[in-house]
């Protein structure tokens, strides 16, 4: 009897010592203050490629400097290229998420370089 005592002694502190390193990080990052600018927190903005060739949102507005996900969900790689082939060209593949700097102000349509029709629009402000 014993025996079972002290074992279910041990069990309990590790479950309790281990709890605590389980629990779920909600942080997130936001953008920094300086220069009189600039709030804090919030969603990056996303382009998502859904089945169905299709970019949503189609259209997309940010900043200068702001970093956009695209994020692929759709069972095959994708593109998020610009019109002009030469601003940017992001492939995604399948299931997976890549980030793009907007350093330029403009319209920049873009379109995937590997299926005809997909098309959508980023405009970067100042």
């Amino acid at each position: 009897m014993k025996k079972i005592y002290f074992f279910g002694i041990i069990i309990i502190a590790a479950v309790a010592f281990t709890a605590p390193s389980c629990s779920k990080s909600s942080s997130t990052t936001g953008g920094g203050g300086g220069g009189g600018g600039g709030g804090g927190g919030g969603t990056t903005p996303t382009i998502k490629i859904l089945e169905g060739m299709t970019y949503s949102p189609a259209s997309l507005t940010v900043k200068v400097n702001t970093v956009i996900n695209i994020t692929n969900e759709a069972s095959v790689i994708h593109s998020v290229t610009s019109d002009d082939l030469t601003t940017f060209d992001k492939e995604v593949p399948s299931g997976n998420t890549v980030t793009y700097n907007c350093p330029t102000a403009g319209t920049f349509p873009f379109h995937c370089k590997f299926h005809a029709g997909m098309a959508g629009t980023l405009t970067v402000t100042p």
